[in-house]
Order: C-alpha cells, then structure tokens, then sequence
C-alpha cells in the first residue's frame, strides 16, 4: 500500500462522539505524561482530528509508553470514539506508520 492510500484510510476514520467528550476521556487517562502531551496532540480539525492525532493516539494505545495500563485504557478510549476499531488500525495501517507519522509537520489536512 502506498503511503498515500495509508493516509486516506488514516483520514477516512472519524470520531463518534463530539471533539471534547473525546477530549476529557483522553485527560482522564492516568499517565502524567500523557495527559501533558494531550494539549500538543490532540488537534481537532472541524469535526474531526488531524490524522496525526489519530497515529499519536494510536501509538499510545500500541504501547503505553511502557505501561501496559495506559496502553489498554487507550485502546478502550480509541474503540469508544472512533468508528473504526484500533485492531481495524492495527490490521490495516500499523505501528510502523503511525510511529513516523504522529508528529509530521505541517499537519496533512483531511
């Protein structure tokens, strides 16, 4: 897959819920430096967030920076507000994409 294909199927999830209920279930998470780097981040675009938002989560939910709790508390988190699944990531986009990609700069539009 190209990464272009890669970045259309990235931009093709969307949030379920309304920007800041995702929000406040992401700064509920209890991992200090989480919660930090929400603000950096989490990037609402219209109705939706970057794409770069979505392979940041994505990341921590992979792995929790270490702690397997903040891992399984993000995965629940992206399964709650988005209308794909992070195993419907993980098949189909990656780790190996979502860690190059998370703080790519400018943020890809949608």
């Amino acid at each position: 897959m190209s990464e272009q294909e890669e970045w259309d199927l990235v931009r093709s999830i969307r949030l379920r819920v309304p920007y800041e209920q995702a929000k406040n279930e992401l700064l509920a998470v209890e991992h200090e430096a989480f919660v930090n780097a929400v603000e950096e981040h989490w990037v609402r675009q219209g109705d939706n967030v970057t794409p770069e938002s979505k392979c940041w989560l994505f990341c921590w939910a992979a792995t929790g920076t270490s702690s397997e709790d903040t891992a399984y508390a993000c995965q629940a988190i992206w399964n709650r507000i988005f209308d794909r699944t992070y195993e419907w990531f993980d098949a189909n986009i990656g780790h190996d994409f979502a860690r190059e990609c998370r703080y790519r700069k400018p943020p890809r539009t949608l």
